[in-house]
């Protein structure tokens, strides 16, 4: 008698010799375990009308096909190994949807399989992959899908640094990663842990010198706190008010200079993780004496400048940006000047009498 098994891959014959008794059991070995369908054949060679054959699938595979696959992250910035997330920014992992989930086990009972992929949070490097949910510094799954992101705004209440490793899950809605039926068996894959540091904001504290027209910002935080890198220095208003500097060392100080009371002055830090702040307000000279409060309008100007406040003889000398003079005079009352030679520009007012001095800065 020949029998013959046929899972559509691969064809097993197996000659069983005489004698024969009925009813008899036969065992088969050396086939592959794939879970395809297959029909078994059996035939008398004596006698080839006196067969018979029976459909039916071959058992699963044994092996464990789970593969967590390849991830593509999105940082700020990768330094040994670690990621640093600027403030306010996200960590985001994405499946390369390359990962092979683990086979279905009818064993009639057990969660429900509905696979997926997650992430677990760890406090420190892992140290129990055959069993990730009895490691002692697991935080939790704090995500499901094909995408984690997590944002770096200090609402996470993860620690600094943490750590995060995918895992394939056998049952997504269960939390469970792995049913088999040998418990001893475990199938499921692990990804690679990625280590992630949420850095700190960037911080910059301005203090305004009025005395000098100038205001100082000192500057901590971000990668700098970290590494001892620099911040960079842009966007800086009035131009050239930095004197050229463009970079500052963690806490250290930038000096904008020549402010005019009313003047906006604006600058914009970076760190080398994207981290970002930006500085912008007006500079309010206190070193003006309330005594000498004078107004200027309309401002812009156009053919005709008021000036209103005067109370006692004033000297007046008005520049143009680049320190040409345009008019230089004393006024004892209020007076109306006219501007209506004046190129379009921004000109410097500069005013001084018994009660004080003022400073402003007019455009036409």
């Amino acid at each position: 008698m020949v029998v013959t098994v046929d899972d559509g891959v691969n064809v097993y014959d197996t000659v069983i010799n005489p004698p024969f008794v009925s009813p008899a059991s036969y065992s088969l070995s050396n086939m592959a375990s794939n879970g395809n369908a297959t029909t078994v054949s059996a035939v008398f060679t004596d006698d080839l009308t006196c067969t018979i054959s029976v459909n039916s699938n071959s058992p699963a595979s044994c092996a464990c096909v789970a593969d967590a696959g390849t991830f593509t992250i999105v940082s700020n910035l990768i330094a040994n190994n670690t990621h640093y997330v600027a403030y306010g920014d996200d960590f985001i992992m994405s499946s390369n949807l390359d990962h092979t989930f683990a086979n279905e086990v009818n064993t009639g009972f057990g969660p429900s399989y509905d696979t997926s992929m997650a992430y677990l949070a760890f406090s420190c490097i892992p140290t129990t992959p055959s069993a990730p949910y009895s490691d002692p510094c697991l935080l939790g799954i704090v995500g499901y899908g094909s995408t984690l992101s997590i944002n770096c705004d200090g609402n996470s209440l993860l620690p600094n640094p943490y750590y995060v490793q995918p895992i394939t899950m056998y049952s997504g809605s269960g939390n469970v990663y792995s049913h088999t039926t040998d418990p001893n068996q475990p199938c499921f894959d692990l990804g690679l842990v990625q280590e992630v540091y949420c850095l700190s904001p960037i911080l910059p504290i301005v203090t305004s010198d009025p005395g000098t027209g100038e205001i100082t910002v000192t500057i901590s935080g971000g990668m700098p706190a970290e590494d001892g890198s620099l911040f960079t220095i842009s966007n800086v208003l009035p131009n050239g008010a930095n004197g050229g500097v463009t970079t500052v060392v963690q806490n250290g100080n930038i000096v904008l200079s020549g402010l005019l009371n009313g003047d906006q002055y604006a600058l914009t830090i970076t760190d080398d993780a994207g981290g970002e702040a930006v500085v912008s307000n007006m500079y309010n000279s206190v070193n003006e004496r309330e005594e000498l409060s004078l107004s200027f309008f309309p401002n812009p100007v156009s053919d005709q400048l008021t000036v209103t406040g005067i109370t006692e003889a004033t000297d007046i000398i008005i520049t143009t940006i680049d320190g040409a003079e345009v008019l230089t005079t004393t006024l004892s009352q209020d007076e109306v000047l006219s501007t209506a030679h004046w190129a379009k520009g921004v000109y410097l007012i500069s005013c001084k009498s018994v009660k004080g001095t003022v400073s402003r800065r007019i455009v036409k």
